[in-house]
């Protein structure tokens, strides 16, 4: 099985075919304010923020909404938040955004706002308070929605148990499983009891980390994960693009030159661009290549505001 090179991402040759979609993501919620600064600055030292903005996360968030923007179905099974102004207003953005669910708000609890700082080379750094109240919640969620779902996202940072009771959900009512996990490139085994059981697999690999990020190791990667029995497996390079495998396909691609804002939300909304091009029935060349122009243009933008379809279906833009 070759592998596929594309440096340049085409529109998929069918875009807009008619489809139908009803996807549970499963992960915390969580507001946050997102910092711009040219770079990030050393210890005991500083530098000037250029812009700020607040979004709605965390991963599963930024995938509903990005779905929902995109004209397709989105439940989110997620933990509660205070019954105070960042509580109530997320609950507003998640309506606003046509996201289903009912967020949960809990009174005498406040909601935790979460820092990210942002920089022009791509890093992001964040700072979050536990309140374990609020995030423990999740734990609780009804996840009676999978079982009439099209695909089941999930966090694997979102806690084990829920996890576990997802996946068991999930493969009782033959829902397919996107599975966004964060693992060792050498230890990909440490997940595999729930890997082997997921329809796609996302990880990634740290762009600055140069002894390990080549298309090279990314694709042995993907191959471990899918050896573990991912039907599909996807793993992120950061500015230096993707690759992604299945049974019949390989694929590599080099993510667009765009100037970054802000990296925040890039791994999810390209999470959210696979399942888009999954539930389209497109190839995986086509999947890959729709997710990686959707997080690359979102790095124009400091928060995770999932571009336009009409921009990530014009190669020119």
């Amino acid at each position: 099985m070759g592998v596929t090179h594309q440096p340049n991402i085409t529109t998929p040759v069918n875009p807009t075919g008619v489809f139908s979609s009803n996807i549970a993501c499963l992960g915390f919620i969580n507001p946050g304010l997102a910092l711009a600064v040219a770079q990030y600055p050393p210890a005991n030292g500083g530098t000037f923020v250029q812009s700020k903005q607040s979004y709605l996360g965390s991963d599963a968030v930024i995938v509903a909404m990005a779905l929902a923007k995109w004209g397709m179905g989105a439940y989110l099974l997620t933990n509660a938040l205070g019954d105070d102004a960042l509580g109530r207003n997320a609950k507003q953005q998640l309506q606003a955004a046509g996201v289903k669910g009912d967020l949960t708000l809990l009174p005498d609890v406040i909601t935790p706002l979460e820092i990210d700082v942002c920089d022009q080379q791509g890093k992001r750094t964040w700072f979050v308070e536990q309140v374990w109240s609020l995030f423990g919640s999740i734990a609780n969620a009804d996840l009676r929605p999978i079982q009439q779902a099209s695909m089941l996202y999930l966090d694997w940072y979102a806690g084990d148990e829920i996890v576990e009771r997802a996946f068991e959900t999930a493969l009782a009512h033959e829902v397919p499983i996107y599975l966004n996990v964060e693992c060792e490139a050498q230890q990909p085994e440490r997940y595999a009891h729930w890997i082997k059981r997921a329809t796609v697999v996302q990880t990634w690999i740290n762009d600055d980390d140069v002894s390990r990020n080549d298309a090279a190791m990314a694709l042995a990667l993907a191959q471990r994960l899918c050896d573990l029995g991912a039907t599909m497996a996807v793993v992120t390079r950061g500015k230096d693009g993707c690759v992604a495998q299945s049974a019949t396909e390989k694929v590599s691609l080099q993510a667009p030159k765009v100037e970054i804002v802000g990296t925040l939300g890039a791994g999810a909304i390209f999470s959210a661009g696979m399942m888009y091009g999954y539930h389209r029935g497109w190839s995986l060349l086509e999947m890959a290549g729709f997710a990686m122009r959707a997080a690359s243009l979102k790095c124009r933008t400091l928060t995770p505001e999932p571009p336009d379809l009409g921009a990530l279906m014009n190669v020119d833009n």
